[in-house]
């Protein structure tokens, strides 16, 4: 049988989780993109996707080891997504991977977007959101 945790218990835990993601952010270096510019991101990637654009994207969160495929977003306020991977920061996103034959469609759109920091890839590309770029 699980024991109830405790409002405090509760507290503390989320605290702890909160300083493990600012530790991480803080390793990972200078945040390049804003909530502003994701949300901005990521209406462009999927928000006109046609079923015939040959794209793949992928995203990497600071917590997790491994990336996953993302199949799109919904927004739900200036700070939070809501996807198939579940819901998410944009603040813990460390980056979003387009590949494939429409990679180069999505790049086109989202120049108009202005300056992103783009990492070019074999075919496609990464937006790098923590970081120095030439590292």
């Amino acid at each position: 049988m699980k024991s109830r945790v405790s409002s405090e218990e509760a507290a503390e835990n989320k605290r702890r989780h909160l300083k493990r993601r600012e530790t991480i952010r803080a390793r990972l270096g200078v945040r390049n993109m804003n909530d502003t510019k994701w949300a901005e991101v990521m209406d462009t990637v999927f928000g006109s996707r046609r079923s015939s654009d040959a794209f793949r994207v992928h995203i990497k969160f600071i917590d997790s080891a491994a990336s996953r495929p993302l199949g799109g977003t919904i927004p739900v306020n200036r700070k939070w997504a809501d996807s198939d991977v579940g819901p998410f920061e944009y603040v813990d996103i460390e980056w979003l991977q387009v590949k494939g034959e429409g990679a180069s469609n999505v790049r086109k759109a989202l120049d108009a977007l202005g300056l992103l920091p783009f990492v070019q890839m074999e075919n496609g590309f990464r937006i790098q959101a923590y970081g120095l770029l030439n590292a």
